[in-house]
């Protein structure tokens, strides 16, 4: 597994949190087609900045993308 970068934003620490479709009430057409009603996102702990993806691989590449 990958290395969580920390927070391209503030530079603080971030979280991965596995979350649950079934119990979130904003779902993006993408999560949708998830097979086991989970996906993850990754928040970081003092700016609350976030991303989500139907992937753990995929929520942490695009969280350690800096363009």
């Amino acid at each position: 597994m990958s290395v969580l970068k920390k927070c391209p934003f503030c530079g603080n620490r971030a979280i991965i949190f596995p979350r649950d479709l079934i119990k979130e009430k904003n779902i993006i057409n993408e999560m949708k087609e998830s097979f086991n009603n989970v996906f993850y996102s990754i928040e970081c702990e003092h700016c609350g900045a976030s991303i989500v993806s139907i992937s753990l691989k995929k929520v942490i590449d695009k969280w350690n993308r800096r363009i």
